[in-house]
């Protein structure tokens, strides 16, 4: 089983272990991209882990998340000996671009590299009991 361990907020770890919020975003840049997705060229189909692997130019780039099969939350400001963690299930996983408010595509600037904005939504199911 591929897991991935995420800090959230102490509120929204409340809100997902009551049942109350069922999806978890995250923002993706460069840095921490290989976490979240990985890129395929779909004219050669060559596949790439990190954004600056890909050659400049490329063009026709799919992006498409990681599959994981749970997430084990846990609040990134517990103060306290026991830090809980909330093990859940990933139904499914979707990468947004993010657009303005005339639909033209966001880009921003991570140390000199521009990159388009996006986000990662992961859809919850069940509590995984250990």
């Amino acid at each position: 089983m591929k897991t991935l361990t995420l800090n959230v907020k102490q509120k929204e770890f409340e809100e997902i272990v009551a049942g109350k919020k069922r999806i978890v975003t995250r923002d993706i840049k460069p840095s921490n991209s290989s976490k979240y997705i990985g890129f395929e060229d779909l004219i050669s189909h060559t596949k790439y882990t990190e954004w600056d692997s890909i050659p400049d130019g490329t063009r026709d780039i799919y992006v498409q998340p990681i599959k994981y099969d749970s997430i084990i939350l846990k609040p990134s400001t517990f103060e306290g000996e026991n830090r809980p963690s909330y093990h859940v299930e990933v139904k499914e996983a979707e990468v947004l671009f993010l657009m303005d408010e005339n639909e033209a595509q966001i880009f921003k600037m991570e140390k000199g590299q521009e990159y388009p904005a996006m986000c990662i939504d992961y859809f919850l199911g069940s509590s995984i009991q250990k």
